[in-house]
């Protein structure tokens, strides 16, 4: 129609896109409910990602805190392991503490000597340092060669008794007495001063050293053939190789051991032995340093011991 202006086309009706799905966070705007199946064909598929929640919107990136230094010293923890502080119901008991033992006191270490059998012949000296010997029988019966008391080259006679570990005590029929004891590793003898005294407490102990057994049978008072008078003749062996007679008083030779026998030499060449015989002992004595033909003999009995042959 003229002076009208022309009436201007319609535009096209659009048609409207697909509405994205919204997040719970989206816009309060109003939007066209879509059917579930729809919603589920217009969404974009995405891969689900570890650690990471499967959206069906946008991907909405979410910040993750770093562990702290604490944290990565522990580690993560291996599924199924039991947390640091934690008792597991299964866990092994720990074997009990083993009782202490408390070790048993050492015992004193013994000494050598102390408790070995005093039986024997013993050897020492007396306050004027002169060498004598002491034989202890097993019997109980005493002797020494001690020359220098009222009984003269007999030497001494009693009995010993041992009363403690480390002490024995000698009582002589002179009335004398003598007392060994241990000190200082070793057996000692405390010896009566003089002949006739009593054992002097104050005496100053002297050492004592064990004779070897086959020296030891012949070291003491040997009791030979009687003479006219009705006496003895004696001999008498020292431990230091000393030999005294009664023969015209007092003769002192040497002796030593030969084989079996004391074998005595005496100033004047002659000689005497001391030897087994017939489960015993005899006497033979000779001039010269052989015995050549028939020497004279007798019995010989150690005074205060019997010595086995």
């Amino acid at each position: 129609m003229a002076g009208c202006p022309a009436k201007k086309p319609a535009a096209p009706e659009a048609t409207p896109s697909p509405a994205p799905a919204e997040t719970p966070e989206a816009s309060p705007s109003a939007t066209p409910e879509a059917s579930p199946l729809a919603t589920l064909e217009a969404s974009p598929k995405i891969a689900p990602q570890p650690d990471q929640p499967v959206t069906t919107g946008p991907t909405v990136t979410i910040p993750v805190a770093s562990p702290s230094p604490v944290e990565e010293e522990k580690g993560t923890p291996t599924p199924g392991a039991t947390p640091e502080g934690s008792t597991s119901p299964t866990a092994t008991p720990s074997p009990s503490p083993t009782p202490e033992v408390t070790p048993a006191p050492t015992p004193a270490p013994s000494e050598p000597g102390k408790d070995a059998p005093l039986e024997g012949t013993w050897s020492t000296t007396d306050v004027d340092g002169e060498v004598f010997s002491l034989t202890l029988s097993r019997n109980g019966v005493a002797a020494t060669d001690w020359v220098k008391g009222t009984s003269g080259a007999k030497g001494q006679h009693g009995h010993w008794q041992k009363t403690g570990d480390t002490l024995v005590s000698v009582k002589y029929d002179d009335g004398t007495a003598d007392a060994m004891m241990w000190l200082d590793g070793k057996w000692n003898l405390k010896r009566h001063p003089r002949a006739g005294a009593r054992f002097d407490p104050l005496a100053k102990p002297v050492p004592m050293q064990k004779v070897d057994p086959a020296k030891a049978k012949f070291i003491g008072t040997w009791k030979m053939n009687q003479e006219p008078d009705g006496s003895y003749l004696t001999i008498t062996l020292y431990a230091d190789g000393r030999a005294v007679s009664t023969v015209n008083g007092k003769t002192v030779g040497t002796w030593t051991v030969k084989g079996n026998a004391a074998l005595c030499a005496w100033p004047d060449n002659w000689f005497d032995s001391i030897e087994p015989k017939d489960k015993g002992w005899q006497r033979r004595s000779w001039v010269g340093a052989e015995a050549n033909g028939e020497a004279d003999s007798s019995e010989a009995v150690r005074v205060g011991a019997a010595p086995t042959p």
